[in-house]
This record gives structure tokens, sequence and C-alpha cells, in this order.
């Protein structure tokens, strides 16, 4: 039986599509303070450039992909005491920790726990810190299951071999290659198997698979004689440290350089290192991990998240790595939508990511002005607009209108259920048209750059002319007509080089705020349209509602520009107005810095600077 008082610290390892995973179950003798929070939800992250990562909450799992989670290393954390009730657990946020620190208190002991992983490998630590005014016993059981993160497991998917050397235990499971070794120095290990059944209640309200069985192996006792430290190490690696100390003092100095480097006020500081956590190494570069805990890398979303992960911390060399890494696979003109989670295969299904990829390679030379990287990069860039413009896979191409036209299920809204798509928008997305005309307008001032022969700018203003002249409504999709308000339409106004005027742009920005703008993001679809589904989880399925009224807080982003641009040419036109000269100045320079500049070597057609 698990003693009634427990905290649970689960470790799990990613492989190509399966992977065992060691959970470790917890427990402190000893009276303790008790303070409840039952519906306190937290479940901080870490992870190293491997892409190997880890997770530690403070309440069990509810669901498979938390609790197993697929090619990582990751835990989560709850304490009760021996009576059952449940005690304080806290970020201690006061002291601003550099590494994820949790803290219970007791009334005779605190523990505090900081986890981190070493840079390039499949291994997860805790310190754990120990303050007690008399001697303690604390018991740590691994929990071992072994499946892919889509699976559950039943008491016969696997069973495992034991081997146990003083204070280290080696796991080997039967269904795969892999050994496990956890290792809690100064301890005493006792082999005992069982399998436990646990029951995910989110996957049961999504009706997929949500019954699992864990095989809790055996306990780790540690006797705590005073305060004391002392590591926990699960990891898969065959290397063996023997200074833990300096791991964790490593560990500690480079995230300090990273906060250095971006050289951002204190209020940045746990974004900048929450956001390290998703970029991660790929070959000989770097790609950025789409979400957690299931997620590959995404093309589109590697690309959207750029400036924010990369330019605005200054890690530009990793930005240059992204972009070159996805430049190899760059396809007929398509940069891939997706690495695939089992094989990695690359699919190509997305009309927005190779249009994406042309505005972030701008937006990182106008931090960088790196002409070198430029001309390397330069034959994709070309390769892509020919291949728009002449027709590549999945029906893309350039109609005789100067619009891009695609199949259906190839934006970002492109849930597909079967061979139905919800959201479908085919044909002329708005967006895609924004983007497209975005990208003709870059090429044409890196062409300049270059000295290489502008093809870009008169196919821009003939775009330009088409698409004004088929916008008379704020549609989402325009050859269709379609008037559904979603937020597609904010990326006329949120890019660089815009295809409508500012007043155009001034009533878009209106719309949005009005029926789609939330304090989490944008809804992608007004609550007044006969199709709005504002919850996830219903009674239909929850595929339905991904983009038909959820909210997605990345788009919050793209409002705020937009925003910021409009409010500051109204000033500016208020003030060139009503104002003397000086004020239109510091309304020009708060401008400047406050939106995205171009390249200060590079000429930009005065028909585009207008709309800006």
């Amino acid at each position: 039986m698990v003693p009634s008082g427990f905290f649970a610290e689960e470790f799990f390892n990613k492989y190509h599509g399966q992977r065992p995973v060691s959970p470790i179950t917890s427990y402190v003798e000893g009276k303790m303070y008790s303070q409840t929070f039952h519906d306190f939800e937290l479940e901080p992250l870490i992870s190293e450039e491997g892409s190997d990562y880890s997770v530690d909450g403070l309440i069990e799992a509810n669901s498979k992909y938390h609790e197993e989670t697929e090619k990582h290393i990751g835990s989560f954390s709850a304490l009760e005491s021996k009576t059952s009730e449940m005690v304080d657990g806290y970020f201690p946020d006061s002291r601003r920790p550099i590494l994820i620190t949790i803290v219970h208190t007791g009334e005779d002991s605190e523990t505090e726990k900081q986890i981190f992983m070493p840079e390039l490998e499949n291994t997860t630590v805790i310190k754990y810190k120990i303050k007690t005014e008399k001697p303690i016993k604390i018991r740590h059981t691994p929990i071992i299951n072994s499946r892919h993160f889509y699976e559950t497991s039943s008491m016969d998917s696997f069973s495992i071999k034991q081997d146990i050397n003083k204070n280290e235990v080696n796991i080997y499971p039967s269904n795969i290659d892999r050994l496990i070794k956890i290792l809690i120095k100064d301890s005493k290990y006792k082999k005992n198997e069982y399998w436990e059944e646990k029951n995910y209640s989110i996957d049961k309200d999504r009706n997929d698979s949500f019954i699992d069985y864990n095989l809790k192996i055996g306990t780790f006792e540690k006797i705590i004689k005073k305060s004391d430290e002392y590591y926990l190490v699960c990891s898969i690696e065959d290397k063996k440290h023997e200074n833990y100390d300096k791991i964790y003092k490593t560990e500690i100095n480079k995230k300090k350089q990273l906060l250095l480097k971006a050289g951002l006020t204190d209020s940045f500081k746990k974004l900048i290192l929450s956001s390290d956590n998703f970029i991660v190494k790929k070959g000989d570069g770097n790609t950025v991990i789409a979400g957690y805990h299931w997620f590959s890398d995404w093309g589109r979303d590697t690309l959207i998240s750029l400036p924010g992960l990369t330019l605005v911390t200054s890690r530009f060399n990793i930005a240059k790595q992204i972009l070159i890494e996805l430049a190899k696979y760059c396809k007929n003109g398509l940069i891939p939508n997706v690495f695939m989670d089992k094989k990695s295969d690359a699919s190509y299904n997305s009309v927005d990511t190779s249009l994406w990829f042309i505005d972030r390679v701008f937006q990182y030379l106008k931090y960088t002005n790196d002409v070198d990287f430029l001309i390397k990069i330069w034959p994709t860039l070309t390769d892509i607009i020919e291949y728009y413009k002449s027709g590549t896979d999945y029906n893309i191409f350039m109609d005789k209108d100067f619009l891009i036209s695609h199949d259906p299920g190839l934006t970002w809204m492109d849930v597909k259920l079967g061979d139905f798509y919800p959201t479908p928008r085919s044909n002329k997305a708005v967006e895609i048209q924004a983007l497209w005309y975005n990208a003709l307008i870059i090429m044409s001032i890196l062409s300049k750059k270059l000295g290489e022969t502008d093809n870009y700018f008169y196919l821009s203003e003939k775009m330009k002319d088409s698409f004004n002249f088929s916008y008379d409504k704020q549609y989402d999709v325009i050859d269709k007509r379609d008037l559904s308000i979603r937020p597609n339409q904010i990326f006329l106004s949120s890019l660089d080089f815009n295809l409508i005027n500012l007043e155009l742009q001034s009533k878009i920005v209106s719309t949005v705020e009005k029926e789609l703008v939330t304090i989490f993001g944008l809804r992608t679809l007004s609550m007044s349209d006969v199709n709005f589904k504002g919850q996830y989880i219903s009674n239909y399925n929850r595929d339905l509602s991904y983009h038909n009224g959820i909210v997605w807080p990345w788009l919050l982003g793209q409002y705020i520009k937009s925003f910021v641009k409009i409010t500051l040419s109204e000033v500016s036109l208020t003030a060139r107005r009503t104002r003397p000269s000086s004020t239109i100045t510091r309304v020009s320079r708060f401008r400047a810095q406050t939106l995205n500049r171009v390249p200060s070597t590079a000429t930009v057609p005065s028909e585009v600077c207008t709309t800006n």
C-alpha cells in the first residue's frame, strides 16, 4: 500500500514513438502543517536543448499527455501529510528563483525542490534542500510506464528487469531497448513491483482512452538527520556525473547569461526563461517545439514565434540557425508545415508558412543587417516567389487577379475531420493575400539591397489594386465573399507592409476589438455567428470548436501591433494639426521606437510608406 501522505514526481523520456517513463512517488514521515489548495493547478516546465523536457505540477496529472509525455523527461508534484491533509506548496516569487523552485512547509521541516536538466542530456535532476529540527525519513517510489503519448498501457503491455546497485537502480523495459537509471546518493532501495490503475479525467471528457496502468517498482529510503541537500537523478544517458553541485551551478550560470544577453528589464525575466524551453537542437541547427506536451516542430509555429523567442532576446545566431534549418527542407517553394511526431517526416500542407518565412528573414535582417546570410538564403526566397507565381503543390498558385489561390485546410485554421474541413477557407483567404503582398514588398527591398533586378514591386502594385477592387467589405475569404468575423483580417494591418489604407485598417481594428478581443487572446469567430462554439469540450467533436470561437493567445500580438500603429497614426495626425513641431518630433520618435523599422540601407518605395 502507498502511504496516505505522499508527493508524486514524474520523470519521462522521449523516444521515437515510444518511451519508458519513470515517475517518482515520495513521502515525508512526520507530522506536517497542512493548508489545502484543492483547485490549485500548476505545471512548471523545463527543457534542455536536445528537445527533452521535464514537467512539474502540484497536483496529479489528469491527462495521459501530461502523465506520460512523449520523447521527454518530465515530473509532477503534490504533497500530502501522513493524515492525508494537503500541505502548503508554493513558488517563492519573492526570491525570484532562476530555476523552477517549489517549497513545501511543515511544523518541523521545510522541503525546497529545484528542478533542472543538464544541457543536451536526457536527464532530469531535482535538488532537494531539507530544513529540519529533527531526523526525518523520506521515501521515493519510482513509477514506470513505456508507451507512446497517444496510447495507454495495460498490465501486460510490458515488463521490466531491475538491476540494483547500492543507491542506484537500473530499469530495462521489455518493449524498448532503453535503460532508465534512477539515483539517490546515500539511500537504500527496496524492490516491490505492482501495477496501479490511473484514470485521466480530461481524456475521459474528450472521449479518448483514459484508463492507464503504471508499474510501481520499489522505494528509495533516505534518512535526513539534520538540514541537508541531496540530488535525485533520473536519466537514460550512459555518462555518469560525480559532481551534481557543479552541474547545478553551470545551469544557474547559463540562465543568468541568457537574461544578461537579452538586456531586458526584470519584468521579462520569467518570459525569457520560459521561452528558452521551446528552442531545441535539430541536427547542426535549431528549431522550435510548437507546444508541450505532444507537438513536434511546426514550420508555421516556429516562424510566428521566432521574433519573440530569438530577436527580442538578442539570440540572433539561433534565429539564423532556425531559418537555415527550415530552408534546407524547402521543396517546390514550400517550407514544411510540420515534422511528423513519430518519423519526423516533413509535411508541406500549408499556404502561409513559406510567406511567413520571407517575413521572418526580413525581421532578422532588421536586427542584424546580416548581408552574408541574405546572400545565402536568397535562392530559397526567390524559389518561394516563383513557385507561388507559377503554381506548386496543394493547388497553390497566383491567379489571374494576382491573388494567391489554394486548397482547403492550408491556412492556420487547418482542422480536418475525415474528409470534412470545419473551416476550409479555400481559394483566397484574406491573411494569405496580406502575407503575399508583404512578401513581395520585402523581396523588392531585398533585391535592391543585393543589387538584383527588382521583379517584385510592379507585381505587388498589380496585386494591391486587384485586392482593393475586390475587398469592398471585410471578407474572411475574398472570392467567396465570406463575411464571417474572424481574426484573420487583422493581418491586413499588423504586417510591415499593408494592402489597405489606414482608414480601413482602423475599421478592422475596431471590428476585432468589438467582436473578438478577450484578455487571453482573440476569438476565432464572433459570438454573434451561428457557428460560434465557445467551449472546447462539449457535446460535439472538440475539433469543431478549434477555430470556431475558441480563443488563441498568439493573435493578441497581431492585434496589439495594429492597435498601436493606428493609435500612433491618429495621434500623429492630430499633432500635425494642433501641436507645435516639437510634439510631432516626439510622436515620430516614439512611433519609430515602437513599430518595426526597415533596414536603414534599404530603399522603401514611397507608395508603400504611406500605408504604414
